[in-house]
């Protein structure tokens, strides 16, 4: 249930933490609040923060964007 899940920025702190370092791929497309949220987290006295960890652990983030051309933004590939 919801009030049992991991918050999405700790989970991903802690998932990107036990990997080795410099070499997790992310790929994430449409909202990124969670990858936000976790490149805000501040250190703790148990976890490093959510920018540390991510440097250290992560290799290559892969993200799949829109067309963000004009404003406002529109698709010009017809």
């Amino acid at each position: 249930s919801d009030d049992q899940a991991e918050e999405a920025a700790e989970l991903y702190r802690r998932v990107l933490s036990e990997q080795p370092d410099d070499s997790v791929v992310i790929v994430t497309f449409g909202d990124l609040t969670n990858i936000a949220s976790l490149l805000k987290l501040p250190a703790t006295d148990e976890n490093p923060s959510g920018q540390a960890v991510v440097r250290k652990h992560v290799r290559e983030w892969v993200c799949m964007g829109g067309n963000f051309v004009g404003r406002p933004a529109k698709d010009d590939l017809k």
